[in-house]
């Protein structure tokens, strides 16, 4: 039997959003969370934060591959779209680099619509806008100009065809839900979307004092978004770099209690993962016409359950297997499901067995180990070494097997968790640490209300 199935399978899981534009709208979709994007306000920015591998872009893209359909304008920016921000990097003083970012904003914005705005401006207002793009909104008579060009910009509401906004299949298409939609729109005569992405990309977060700069960058969209009645604004950020905002006093956060109203946390539960894992292989399955109901996984796996790395007997479903070692994330489902089909193409196998989870559970593990060590070595420079100490442990321990094992870390090696020591005679510190584990997905409880734990240990030939 040939492998062309798992090597679909394999093409289909690369994890990336870069990689998955073709097939996005139907694998790969939070409805609450997407919900949320929609009704984001007029005047006020939607900040969506979340940790990497969530989805954030992934969100983002969907909407704006919908908004084509719907007749929607959308703007999606990134960094790199923004030639302006580089001036930022030499800024020192707030006032500066929230200035510059504003321009940039503008700047970028205009180029992207000064193709489409032709009409709704009167000749001469065109000739100020078109003069102001060439300027780059450096003065203020040219920033006037765009403000007031892209004041004008946007799709009609009444234009708008918000069914095809709705995800298909998700039961989300009621009249209720559609008239609600509208009216929220309705606020405005035009609409559009302003999509900034990845905004941690404006500074090094390896240097603590260009974090400011992504304060600033957020503030700049804050204000252009109060001041463009017709645009909704959804900022993505990592969660990291929002409790790097949070936690830097030196960084004058006046305005953090208005921002803070504004976050939409992305953290996909099990179920979704679930169901983003049995969205993946429907995709596959179709193309090959093979069944997608409940007997899908006969199709890709050789027996209902796996038997845990590590473990002489623990069995789970391949579901939950995959998705209980993505850590809340679907990227990492998806990268494990397609390394499970790698693993088994190089056996030569036509469908994925034990044989595949045994050697493919230490490369996931690897990876995994070095994504946290990259997200939270700033927080704490002994991650990996903490990580690693869990590799002795059972996967399921009670409360005080886990407190007993947090409290034998600082006699092994220095424990520094955001500036504070940790100490093995303080209860608060190990309780911190405890708190900061649970935050990276290390510990987590096993059953809610109850004094037991799983622990996820991420070292080489260790369960994940």
């Amino acid at each position: 039997m040939s492998d062309r199935i798992l090597r679909s399978l394999h093409d289909h899981c690369l994890g990336t959003t870069e990689s998955e534009l073709d097939f996005l709208v139907k694998a790969f979709v939070f409805a609450e969370a997407y919900q949320d994007v929609l009704y984001a306000p007029f005047h006020s920015p939607l900040i969506l934060i979340g940790r990497k591998g969530t989805g954030k872009t992934a969100l983002l893209k969907y909407l704006d591959l919908k908004s084509a359909s719907s007749g929607i304008i959308t703007l999606y920016l990134k960094p790199d779209d923004m030639p302006l921000l580089e001036g930022i990097g030499d800024a020192k003083e707030t006032a500066t680099i929230k200035r510059k970012a504003y321009q940039a904003l503008i700047s970028s914005l205009a180029v992207k619509v000064g193709t489409n705005i032709r009409g709704l401006l009167g000749r001469k207002e065109k000739k100020l806008f078109d003069k102001a793009v060439v300027e780059g909104a450096r003065t203020h008579d040219a920033v006037q100009a765009c403000m007031h060009g892209l004041s004008k910009f946007g799709s009609v509401v009444t234009s708008i065809d918000f069914s095809k906004l709705l995800p298909a299949g998700e039961n989300l298409k009621s009249t209720a839900l559609l008239n609600s939609l509208q009216t929220n729109f309705e606020k405005s005569n035009t609409a559009l979307f302003l999509l900034l992405d990845d905004i941690d990309q404006v500074a090094s977060i390896q240097d603590r004092e260009q974090i400011n700069r992504i304060w600033r960058f957020m503030l700049a969209a804050k204000r252009l978004t109060e001041e463009l009645p017709n645009m909704k604004t959804i900022i993505s950020l990592r969660t990291e770099i929002w409790t790097l905002i949070e936690r830097d006093e030196s960084g004058q956060r006046d305005q953090i209690d208005h921002i803070r109203q504004l976050l939409r946390r992305l953290d996909p539960s099990e179920e979704i993962i679930k169901e983003i894992v049995l969205r993946r292989l429907r995709v596959v399955a179709r193309k090959h016409n093979l069944p997608t109901d409940n007997s899908i996984f006969r199709e890709f796996f050789t027996s209902p359950k796996v038997i845990l790395p590590t473990s002489k007997d623990q069995k789970r479903y391949w579901e939950d297997y995959i998705t209980k070692s993505s850590r809340g994330r679907p990227r990492d489902a998806i990268q494990l499901l397609g390394l499970l089909a790698k693993e088994s193409i190089s056996q030569r196998q036509t469908r994925i067995s034990q044989d595949a989870v045994n050697s493919a559970a230490e490369k996931y593990s690897e990876q995994r180990v070095n994504d946290l060590t990259r997200e939270y070595t700033l927080d704490c420079p002994v991650v990996r070494e903490i990580i690693n100490s869990l590799a002795s442990l059972d996967f399921i321990l009670t409360t005080n097997s886990v407190l007993n094992h947090l409290m034998s870390l600082p006699t092994r090696f220095s424990v520094n968790i955001r500036g504070n020591t940790i100490h093995q005679d303080n209860r608060d510190d190990i309780f911190k640490l405890w708190k900061f584990m649970h935050e990276m997905g290390l510990i987590n409880p096993r059953i809610p209300d109850k004094r037991e734990f799983k622990v996820k240990k991420l070292r080489s030939s260790q369960t994940v």
